[in-house]
């Protein structure tokens, strides 16, 4: 029995290096993606800039950004601006321009990718970043600024901030969580196996603490000796893709996880040495290892494990469903084709600037009814699902904004059955009803043409705004071309029987104040859509709105993405599943070998005066059991539905059948060995 002992205390011990390896490679793994991730927004995390929010009135773009260039200069250093680059990518590309030929700032820290042009620099706006590096003090820097007519607010830069929204925007928090969880559980139970020779050593004079002391220090020098190298790697890599201007919080990313594992094996520590007494010497020295404290511990990371086991299986349930609906409804999004909508920065604009976007807003609008451009803009989603019957609101009732092309492009059918066309750009506006809201068509038109600038144009330009009604049938579907509503649940991009309002920039006056206005609004809700990017590109650069367009959005590859990142959760889930799945294999093994380990003594006397198996196990059987299924108790009283409380059951039937199982297997080669012990085989 004695040589099972050691054989068991050296699996375990192989067991603990092996797991602390892990941890640091894992660790390394998580610092590569976290360096590279985090390199692309920032070329520098002990620069803070200068984050440039408004400007002064009549504030010229060309003037400042020679003035900004003279300055750099005349003080010898190096101005690097970091904009956005409008891509028909769902996210824009951010870019960096370095300004004066001064070398305090090596363009080594970015990518050669990431280098704008001059005329991308030259054309881009005002509103983003400016890092300053060299000699120069923040009170000139402000100086300057202030002289240009440009009001900035400077980022505190926070280190923890950025490095959480990594962890759980990434899932990455779970994994290292769960990988930590691990690697205490195994440190404890390492720990407990040698709690025979911690004694042996305390008799020999050793303190419980210089005892597990060295196994402390042991365990990191096998842990750095495994980081060390591996962080030597990450360095590499992030040179090859340069990215070194992140390497201060890279570094601090790294510290923390050694801090992390110094803690958990702190907690471990301290947890020996609670275990490791008096009371364990005189056990030892009697041959009974009782460790009523692990034992107990061991059971709360099983209980730990086993709830965490149902939450995850509840998240994959839903996810399940998402990515089913997903599946059978996106087919419409992937036959579209490719379209264009264009999408505004998120600045303020100044009064000038507003007039000439609503201004280009306008002439997009009325260049696209003349290229096949449509107009869709549908504001509803987050309401729909409680208010679908409301067609009062034109912005968030279910009304649907569209132009003739729109007609021309999707089926709606008239209360007679023919399908409806209406000519591009025509005078009158359309209201289609369908036919259950004919008796309230009247009131609802009265209400459009007041909450649309209809009655606005009329009265402040003197221009009489005519609009026809028209019945179409119940229960049309019709497409919005709108990727807002995936997150809201819509993933075919239809919604049922709305009231569509056909417009053009004629049947709403023309060029005037008001109309723009409402075109520029439609366009910053997704509501202008064009097939030729190039082309939507051009016009934009044409009306000298280019700048203040922060991309355009593929709408078919941005709904096929949301899918994407349904699968990543999905996938994301199965491998947390997964690996709580192991972590519960091992936790009941652990726990019945605990169990076994600290009653060998008394299983043995009971085993010889003739006592079955099952009687011997009883108590112990009935406590695991129990707990087991007191949680699925527990999680059936917080997820209602019968479908949820039926897979509880099941998974906690399935638990209490394998728990069962393992400690039976576990029982009878316990058994075996003590008679072979008692037989002196052993």
């Amino acid at each position: 029995m004695v040589v099972f002992i050691k054989k068991g205390f050296l699996v375990l011990q192989k067991v603990r290096r092996l797991s602390i390896i892990l941890t640091a490679i894992s660790f390394c793994f998580l610092i590569v993606i976290f360096s590279l991730q985090t390199g692309r927004n920032y070329i520098s995390t002990l620069a803070r800039p200068y984050n440039i929010t408004s400007l002064d009135t009549g504030t010229s773009i060309n003037v400042v950004n020679h003035h900004l260039a003279k300055f750099a200069n005349e003080h010898k250093i190096n101005i690097v601006k970091a904009f956005n680059v409008p891509t028909t990518e769902n996210v824009p590309r951010t870019k960096f321009y370095v300004l004066s030929s001064t070398r305090k700032f090596s363009e080594s820290l970015i990518s050669k990718q990431s280098i704008a042009s001059k005329q991308e620099f030259e054309t881009s706006d005002l509103r983003y970043p400016l890092y300053f590096f060299g000699n120069i003090s923040s009170t000139a820097v402000a100086k300057e600024l202030h002289r240009l007519g440009l009001h900035y607010k400077r980022d505190s830069g926070n280190w923890n901030t950025i490095i959480y929204n990594f962890l759980s925007d990434n899932y990455f928090a779970v994994f290292l969580i769960l990988l930590l969880l691990i690697l205490l559980v195994v440190l404890i139970v390492a720990n407990f196996k040698r709690l025979r020779a911690s004694n042996i050593a305390y008799l020999e004079g050793v303190s419980k603490f210089q005892d597990t002391w060295k196994y402390f220090i042991h365990d990191q020098i096998v842990f750095l000796i495994t980081f060390i190298p591996g962080f030597l790697i990450v360095l590499i890599t992030m040179i090859s893709y340069r990215v070194m201007g992140v390497m201060p919080l890279t570094v601090y990313f790294a510290v923390l996880l050694i801090f992390a594992e110094i803690l958990v094996s702190v907690f471990a520590f301290l947890f020996h040495m609670a275990s490791h007494s008096i009371n364990s010497l005189q056990n030892s020295i009697k041959g009974d290892g009782k460790s009523t404290l692990i034992l107990v511990t061991s059971i709360c990371f099983k209980v730990v494990t086993e709830l965490s086991i149902i939450v995850t299986l509840m998240l994959l349930l839903g996810q399940f469903a998402i990515n089913s609906r997903m599946e059978k409804q996106l087919s419409n999004w992937q036959h579209l084709g490719n379209y264009y909508t264009p999408y505004f920065s998120p600045y303020a604009l100044l009064d000038n600037e507003q007039d000439q976007e609503d201004k280009a807003a306008y002439q997009l609008v009325n260049w696209s009814e003349k290229h096949k451009g449509i107009i869709a803009s549908y504001g509803a989603y987050e309401s729909t699902g409680k208010t679908s019957n409301d067609y009062d609101d034109v912005d968030f009732g279910n009304v649907l904004i569209v132009n003739a092309e729109y007609l021309k492009k999707n089926k709606i059918l008239t209360a007679s059955g023919h399908r409806l066309s209406i000519a591009a750009q025509s005078e009158n506006s359309y209201f289609l009803f369908p036919e259950k809201l004919k008796s309230q068509s009247d009131r609802l038109s009265k209400n459009y043409f007041d909450q649309l600038p209809m009655a606005q144009i009329s009265k402040l330009y003197g221009r009489e705004l005519n609009y026809k009604k028209i019945m179409i049938k119940n229960g049309q579907r019709a497409f919005t071309y709108n990727t807002e509503g995936i997150d809201f649940g819509f993933y075919d991009g239809y919604v049922k029987e709305p009231v569509i309002l056909v417009l053009s920039t004629v049947s709403l006056g023309g060029d005037n104040e008001d109309a723009d206005h409402y075109w520029d609004s439609l366009i910053s809700k997704q509501g202008l859509v064009v097939s030729n990017y190039h082309a939507l590109a051009e016009q934009a650069q044409k009306r000298h709105i280019s700048r203040q367009i922060g991309g355009y959005l593929n709408i078919r590859s941005h709904a096929l993405q949301a899918y994407q990142q349904v699968r990543q959760h999905l996938i994301l889930l199965l491998s947390v599943l997964a690996i709580l799945i192991l972590m519960l294999f091992v936790n009941y093994i652990l726990v019945n070998q605990i169990y076994f380990a600290n009653y060998e003594r008394k299983i043995a006397i009971r085993r010889l005066s003739g006592r079955y198996l099952a009687r011997i196990h009883f108590l112990f059987t009935l406590v695991c059991l129990s707990v087991t299924v007191l949680e699925g108790m527990f999680a059936a009283s917080i997820y209602n539905g019968y479908n949820n409380r039926a897979l509880i059951s099941g998974v906690i039937a399935s638990m209490t059948i394998f728990q069962l199982l393992l400690l039976i297997i576990q029982a009878l080669r316990a058994d075996h060995r003590i008679s072979q012990a008692i037989k002196g085989e052993d």
